[in-house]
């Protein structure tokens, strides 16, 4: 009976098996940087790689979503400030009415508080982002329907009705968005809302303070008869009384509106503290990821040198075991 080195074999095999792996296994942690290539490498280093990659990737979201408000809050900002220097003007101009020198000259003046007004509603109407600021939910004309199918371009509107005699222009401003609160997720836990909504600027229904505009307009262009003024034409007593208290009113709107931006710019400070604190975060939590997922290129690459030397010397065993004869082979 002929005995042959086929023991020898399988066990050699199955420890160039092993090296070779090993090897394997060095290189990919070299080449990919990662340092667990499968479950079994480290099933501890697996399931705390997921859990920080999860608190990552959800920081990540609510740093996205602090960005975005920031956005549209300071949109919001930027165009309150303009409003209260509007209504500066408005008030400037409307003084400067009262002069002598201009007494001949209301008929021009009220031309240029009408585009005033015009002003300050386009600037109510203003967009960040492709949606309206202060209309509430209704980000854009697709959302300014009303119940009987009526639609709008824009949130808020001048429209000449029929004038009476405190209203000798007829002119109002309508409001076609609504006052819903628009939030983002600002941690886990809790949530911000990031709009300024109409009536919180302007009063009821969303233009109730606006009034104070066009009745500084009805003073400045129409007589106490409902008449136009012609450039002869002078404020009365009772003219003055109404200019007087139509500034007041605007005045009471500035600072209202000097308010509701006070608040908007302390919500931007409250939610970027947060993004700060999140950014931190993220900083500490990659640093504890890099040390539980990242390959040491230093142990990685001395062990694919043993790993290289061990299969050179198991292919120079290898090769002896197949053409070296054993004992064995004299036998049988």
């Amino acid at each position: 009976m002929r005995i042959t080195s086929t023991g020898y074999s399988a066990s050699y095999i199955h420890t160039l098996n092993n090296i070779q792996e090993s090897k394997y296994k060095s290189e990919t942690k070299i080449t990919t940087g990662g340092e667990t290539l499968s479950l079994a490498d480290s099933p501890k280093n697996v399931v705390n790689e997921k859990m920080l990659n999860e608190n990552i990737s959800r920081n990540k979201k609510y740093i996205n979503n602090i960005e975005a408000a920031n956005t549209t809050m300071q949109a919001s900002s930027n165009a309150i400030e303009g409003m209260i220097d509007m209504l500066y003007d408005t008030r400037t101009m409307a003084i400067n009415s009262t002069q002598t020198s201009n007494m001949g000259n209301l008929n021009t003046l009220a031309g240029e508080m009408r585009n005033q007004i015009d002003d300050f509603i386009m600037k109510a109407n203003t967009e960040a982002n492709g949606a309206f600021l202060f209309a509430g939910t209704a980000t854009n004309n697709a959302s300014l329907t009303e119940a009987d199918g009526t639609t709008h371009d824009q949130p808020f509107a001048i429209v000449e009705g029929e004038p009476t005699a405190d209203n000798p222009s007829g002119l109002k401003v309508e409001f076609y968005g609504n006052f819903k609160d628009k939030s983002i997720n600002k941690d886990a836990a809790t949530s911000e809302v990031i709009n300024v909504t109409a009536d919180d600027m302007f009063g009821a229904d969303g233009v109730e303070a606006l009034s104070a505009l066009i009745d500084l307009y009805n003073v400045m262009a129409y007589n106490e008869d409902g008449t136009l003024r012609d450039d002869l034409d002078y404020y009365t007593t009772t003219d003055t009384a109404k200019l007087s208290d139509a500034q007041a009113k605007i005045a009471d709107l500035s600072d209202n509106l000097s308010r509701v931006n006070s608040v908007t710019g302390s919500k931007m400070n409250r939610i970027n503290a947060i993004k700060e604190q999140m950014t931190t975060e993220n900083t500490r939590l990659n640093s504890v990821l890099t040390s539980v997922a990242d390959t040491n290129y230093a142990d990685a690459t001395m062990q694919l040198s043993k790993d290289k030397a061990a299969l050179e010397y198991a292919l120079q065993v290898g090769s002896l075991i197949q053409s070296q004869n054993t004992l064995f082979d004299f036998l049988g």
